[in-house]
Parts: structure tokens; sequence; C-alpha cells
């Protein structure tokens, strides 16, 4: 199997509706940020129709007690809801009710890490990035897990849909860069998306 041999884990939902697809990048050195040291963006593009659930994007966890997180993006049980966590510390949940993440469109996810003075904070951003929460970076450092694309670093909690076009960057962008992320592509043809 062609995805298996680059190193992506295939595994079929029980109610048989979607595949998920879960893998560890290879350049995980390139990864480890320190939540309160370096600034970083994550972005990446999501399409789902789960109406529940615990779906995660993208994690970098701890895989035994406490189960701290170094970084995560996540919809919180509800399409409605989606939220980040950068050192252990979680965002206030982002409501994106007026174009929740399960229409079965193409939505952008960003979570930004950056120094403002002398206080770390972290923002998730939707979309053209007009939707998001600001929070103060948590003090939970790095953990020895893996990052991990579609799901938790120790697995459990799966995003049910499709993930394409995930960009990681050693800086914190702006809002103006993310709304320009967000229009680059003509996402009325992403036919050649996976």
């Amino acid at each position: 199997d062609r995805l298996k041999s680059l190193g992506f884990e295939t595994h079929t939902v029980s109610d048989g509706s979607a595949a998920l697809i879960r893998f560890y990048p290879a350049n995980q050195g390139d990864l480890d940020f320190e939540p309160r040291g370096n600034p970083f963006t994550v972005s990446i593009w999501v399409r789902t129709t789960v109406a529940s659930g615990y779906n995660t994007v993208l994690g970098k966890d701890r895989n035994v007690s406490p189960f701290d997180t170094q970084y995560r993006l996540w919809m919180m049980n509800s399409p409605s809801l989606i939220q980040g966590i950068a050192g252990n510390q979680p965002s206030a949940n982002v409501s994106v009710a007026s174009a929740p993440l399960n229409d079965g469109q193409w939505h952008l996810l960003t979570l930004v890490n950056y120094l403002d003075g002398a206080t770390w904070r972290s923002r998730v951003y939707y979309d053209n990035g007009t939707t998001f929460t600001q929070f103060n970076t948590g003090a939970g450092g790095r953990v020895e897990s893996l990052l991990r694309i579609g799901d938790t670093s120790r697995g459990g909690n799966g995003w049910r849909g499709q993930i394409d076009d995930l960009r990681i960057y050693r800086r914190a962008m702006s809002q103006a860069e993310i709304a320009t992320l967000y229009n680059t592509p003509d996402r009325e043809t992403f036919s050649d998306w996976l």
C-alpha cells in the first residue's frame, strides 16, 4: 500500500463513515518547539462532516500520565467549537457556529505562538483569521512524544475527515499573513487535494 510505505497509518472508523490517516512527520527535531521559548505557526486545511467527538487535527502530547500537551489543534466534541493548546494551556473554545467545521467545506486552522513583550501568548485562528482566540502560553514545556498529524501523540482522538496543506513556520505569522494563506488557493478547485 502506497500510503503505508510513506509512513501513514490507515484505519477505518468503527461506523465505517471514513478512513483515518495518521502519521508522524520524519523531521521531528525541527518540530519540537519550546512553548515559552520559540515562536512558531502551524496552519492546516481540514474538511469533515462528523457531528461530534474530540477530533484531533494534530497533537504533540505526553504518552503517559500526566498527559501534558506541548501543542495541539482539535475539534471539541462539537463542529462549532475548536481549541488550541500550547504549553499545556488550553485556549478558550473558538465558536465557529456561523460556518461550522463539519459543513463539508475546507477550513484553515492556524495556531500561532509568539512573544508579546515579556509574555508568551498563543492564538488559534479560523479560516481567514478574523475569528480567533488569544491566550497566555502555558508553562508546560517540551514532551518526549512525537508530533502526530491526525491524532494526539498517544492516539484515541483521531481526526475523521480530510487534512491537506500542513505548513509549519519557525516564526509567528500575523493575521494578515493568515488571511493571505486562506485566500491564496482557489478553494473552489480542491480537486488536486487528497
